[in-house]
């Protein structure tokens, strides 16, 4: 048990109990049993499964599986693509149907494969030498899924993978000036990738009360709710605007507006502070790691869960453009929730090799510097 990371456990443990919470609140407008909270807690006792099973995985044998894992990502999205296979839902198709179970969403577990697939390229090559022909790698293993998945069109999964991607290149010391050239590339070339929805959605983000009732409806409505809680929220239940429907699509993307409404900016802070305490252990164990690829691997997942958390937040309190951001552990998603628990099953598995290596002869623990080890 001592190899157990506790404090992150019981931390994702509440989370995903207070995101069941918020949910079946969310959903208590449409029906008196929710179908959404059923499926959200049996995908929870899964992803817990999947966790404690990912704490045992052996790093060797994840960075041989890592490019068959990568393979299968791809053709998962190549999959959903496909009439008659991919479900088609507000005018996006990025879904496979499992009929009474929910669907299946590939884009996902791509995050996760995908993360694998560049932490095990940089591990492998870590001379300085190659860096600009490594940070190429990894960027040729980013461009295939992220452009598969902007066809879909996904927007804020495209981001979550280019995200993750820079800060694992951050992390493995990738030149400031190479990466500083890449990003500028990357927003220039942005505008020739995107959707015409999307491009309005990034002018609607500027001037949402142009047309209050039509494009700008979401944001504005999200700013009501969240500000209509004040300091201590409605009630679980009993927000107004939650409860009657007046947020489109606040059990998914939106859900942090049931936080607000209902929980107010005391609940926000404490949901909030729950996430900060979960990357802030993920950290942590980045810095416990005996190795570089251990190293990437908890960094690669602290950096994907925080971009989910920022860009969610953000996108609610209409301080960024709304796309289609997940709040992990909350919004209505049984792919996500399994993939983020395993990513954590996986940060927990360095935790677990730091605790059963570094012990002396007088059972004291010694920390050893990943930066030390080739």
């Amino acid at each position: 048990m001592r190899a157990l990371d506790i404090p992150l456990l019981v931390v994702t443990v509440v989370l995903c109990a207070l995101g069941g919470l918020v949910l079946d609140s969310a959903t208590a407008h449409q029906l008196a049993w929710s179908p959404e909270v059923v499926r959200q807690t049996a995908a929870m006792g899964v992803g817990l499964l999947v966790m404690l099973a990912c704490w045992r995985v052996s790093p060797a044998m994840l960075r041989k599986l890592a490019p068959f894992l990568y393979l299968v990502a791809v053709a998962g999205l190549v999959l959903v693509r496909i009439p008659g296979i991919g479900q088609l839902s507000h005018g996006a198709r990025r879904w496979i149907s499992l009929g009474p179970f929910g669907a299946f969403q590939p884009s996902e577990p791509a995050k996760l494969f995908l993360l694998l697939a560049v932490a095990t390229l940089l591990t492998r090559r870590p001379d300085p030498s190659t860096r600009l022909s490594t940070a190429l790698g990894a960027l040729l293993l980013l461009a295939v899924p992220c452009g598969l998945i902007m066809l879909q069109p996904d927007l804020g999964t495209a981001l979550v993978l280019c995200g993750t991607t820079l800060a694992l290149l951050i992390v493995s010391g990738t030149s400031p000036v190479l990466l500083l050239a890449l990003g500028t590339g990357g927003l220039a070339a942005a505008p020739y990738f995107m959707h015409d929805y999307q491009k309005a959605r990034l002018m609607t983000y500027l001037n949402p009360q142009a047309d209050p009732m039509g494009s700008g409806y979401n944001l504005l409505q999200a700013q009501t709710a969240v500000g209509s809680g004040q300091l201590f929220g409605t009630g679980l239940f009993t927000g107004p605007m939650s409860q009657h429907g007046f947020v489109p699509e606040n059990w998914t993307d939106f859900i942090f507006t049931v936080v607000g409404e209902e929980m107010g900016f005391v609940g926000c802070i404490g949901f909030l502070a729950l996430y900060a305490v979960l990357i802030g252990l993920l950290v942590r164990t980045a810095l416990m790691a005996r190795d570089r690829f251990d190293m990437l691997l908890a960094s690669g997942v602290a950096a994907m869960l925080a971009l989910h958390v920022l860009v969610n937040v953000g996108m609610v309190l209409s301080l960024l453009p709304a796309t289609g951001f997940p709040l992990p552990f909350a919004s209505y998603g049984g792919t996500a929730v399994v993939t983020h628990m395993a990513a954590l099953g996986l940060a927990m598995g360095v935790y677990r090799r730091y605790h059963e290596t570094s012990e002396d002869l007088w059972g004291m623990r010694t920390a050893v510097p990943w930066a030390s080890i080739p």
